[in-house]
């Protein structure tokens, strides 16, 4: 069967942020086969998947329902958006795991200070002839 308009816009956005189709099923929380079978043309998305599709691709219904892209059309100010705002989301993951480590780190930190004075206090005892 053809590839649908729908297909062809699913495919152009999935290209675009640099998703597969599995990323997208997930998001949307939809089944990938389904999804296949839009891209494919051997189904029509109802209403409520459309909205769904178009809140994990991070775009309108409307959208999903206009004539794709031709990616020629594209242009690089577009393209770099997109990457951009790709770049954007990865760096949010990046701090988000920075300051996990952070805290991380201090807590380990002070751990070792605790063992460090138990160990000072155990050597101190020994000497002193204390248990």
């Amino acid at each position: 069967m053809a590839e649908s308009k729908i297909g062809k816009k699913i495919k152009e956005l999935l290209y675009l942020k640099r998703m597969s189709q599995s990323d997208l099923a997930r998001k949307a929380g939809i089944n990938v086969q389904v999804v296949s079978n839009w891209i494919t043309g051997f189904r029509k998305p109802k209403l409520e998947n459309l909205q769904k599709l178009a809140k994990a691709l991070d775009t309108t219904v409307e959208d999903l329902l206009t004539e794709p892209k031709k990616k020629s059309v594209l242009t690089s100010q577009e393209i770099i958006v997109e990457k951009m705002k790709i770049l954007e989301k990865k760096l949010e993951i990046k701090d988000e795991e920075i300051k996990n480590l952070k805290e991380r780190i201090s807590f380990l930190e002070e751990e070792l200070s605790f063992y460090k004075n138990k160990e000072k206090l155990v050597a101190t005892s020994k000497r002193t002839g204390r248990d």
